[in-house]
């Protein structure tokens, strides 16, 4: 009877990682205000630069940003953000 509980506790536990990985699968997509800077009162921080390199269109909306799309090419970019 041990074994038959223990497979059934693995089952359910698979259902439920399954399920949640589908709707977390449903979010909807962060629009471009995600990625815009905003003022802060936060103590300052450290500021890094990140490097980015991408196979991914730049977006016409937003030249800071890229879109879905693909590039023929390989595309670079620099951002600056800072840690607490």
């Amino acid at each position: 009877m041990a074994a038959w509980h223990s497979l059934r506790v693995y089952r359910l536990s698979l259902a439920a990682a399954l399920c949640c990985a589908a709707l977390a699968g449903c979010a909807t997509r962060p629009d471009a205000e995600a990625l815009l800077p905003v003022a802060s009162a936060a103590a300052a921080g450290k500021t890094v630069a990140i490097y980015v390199a991408t196979t991914r269109a730049p977006d016409p909306a937003n030249p800071a940003a890229f879109g879905a799309g693909r590039a023929s090419g390989l595309s670079y970019a620099r951002y600056q953000i800072s840690l607490p």
